[in-house]
């Protein structure tokens, strides 16, 4: 494909197990390609210099922003994070996303359900802010987090 002088193509090709991509006929990026609904390869090197952050650094962001909204909601940070080492950012993120429709005191009362049953699925935690279930008593169980 020719183009005017001085334009940028940009091109991305799919094989079965790669992403490539190109900027003016020169590869800039590879990926592995990533199977399932919504998952993604990103390299850290490809993020401007002030949007990388080591692991840790990640971490203690999610860390914060989980306990502002409570103490039971950043010990399911930590349940979260030692359950999932590798995917803990999703459910952490959906947790914290439900802000924008539950006041801190729901998902306080939801994170408090759902560390008292063991429970890390953001799905999960959803569905106790929308059903009121953080409501109910606990009866006997109890994570020992509480």
């Amino acid at each position: 494909m020719s183009g005017k002088a001085g334009e940028v193509r940009r091109e991305i090709n799919l094989t079965e197990k790669l992403l490539k991509i190109s900027l003016s006929g020169k590869e800039i990026a590879t990926h592995l390609r990533q199977s399932g609904k919504g998952n993604f390869s990103t390299c850290n090197s490809h993020y401007p210099a002030y949007k990388r952050y080591c692991e840790t650094e990640y971490q203690e962001k999610y860390q914060v922003k989980m306990a502002q909204i409570g103490h039971y909601c950043e010990q399911l940070f930590f349940l979260i994070l030692k359950e999932h080492p590798r995917d803990w950012h999703r459910p952490v993120a959906g947790i914290i996303a439900l802000k924008k429709q539950y006041s801190p005191k729901v998902i306080e009362a939801s994170c408090k359900r759902a560390l008292a049953y063991g429970i890390t699925q953001y799905s999960v935690i959803k569905n106790i802010c929308h059903n009121g279930s953080y409501l109910l008593p606990l009866g006997e169980a109890s994570y020992a987090g509480c």
